[in-house]
């Protein structure tokens, strides 16, 4: 079920195949529940959302750009040949102040609060879907009237 969201995450990733390189993946998404899961089938052991800020759906991209591109002057881009999104590891200090720097509004965010505000969010949708008072049969939707013997 897709819900209409007016935020988007920037978030860190630490995984122990970065540890080698000191890194973390800098990334964004507007669903860090349904993005955490991408990662199952490419990581044998799960890795973890370091840090996640919640920011404007409408800045989402301009933020993750402008964060690459001062990071990348800075010289904290760590790139071999794979990924263009992994920094390191100095960079967790260093988001939040440039941020509030350049003016945007943001808030930090714990994954298992977004956890259990999709669970919450997710029975509520469950319970009006299943409300008794406003199912209504396939029969009864299309007009049928089924006979004694059928029903």
């Amino acid at each position: 079920m897709s819900i209409i969201n007016s935020y988007g995450y920037i978030y860190l990733r630490s995984h122990e195949s970065y540890d080698k390189y000191n890194a973390y993946k800098l990334g964004k998404t507007e669903d860090c529940i349904g993005r955490n899961s991408t990662y199952i089938t490419r990581e044998i052991v799960r890795g973890e959302f370091i840090m996640i800020l919640q920011v404007s759906i409408d800045e989402l991209s301009k933020i993750e750009i402008d964060l690459q591109k001062h990071f990348k002057e800075l010289g904290l881009h760590i790139s071999e040949n794979g990924g263009t999104e992994f920094f390191h590891k100095l960079i967790i200090e260093l988001i939040k102040p440039y941020l509030k720097e350049k003016g945007y509004d943001f808030k930090e965010v714990k994954y298992l609060d977004l956890e259990r505000n999709q669970k919450i969010t997710e029975n509520n949708n469950s319970e009006s879907l299943n409300s008794t008072d406003e199912l209504k049969t396939t029969n009864e939707i299309i007009g049928i009237k089924l006979q004694k013997w059928q029903k």
